[in-house]
């Protein structure tokens, strides 16, 4: 499973392409292979990088 669903940017599909607030218009295959994580400026990412989504707890 690809780390961009973990990712607070991540946006789901769209059109049929696996999107982010990075790449409105498809994330790259290269990042989508198990194990990449965007940590560093990949080009096209407008600056924004992967953000692990916060668990909130109500408790």
């Amino acid at each position: 499973m690809p780390n961009c669903f973990q990712c607070a940017h991540f946006r789901g599909a769209i059109k049929g392409k696996i999107c982010c607030i990075a790449y409105p218009d498809g994330i790259p295959k290269e990042l989508l292979k198990e194990g990449f994580i965007h940590n560093q400026p990949y080009p096209g990412d407008q600056g924004i990088l992967f953000k692990a989504i916060e668990n909130s707890s109500d408790s």
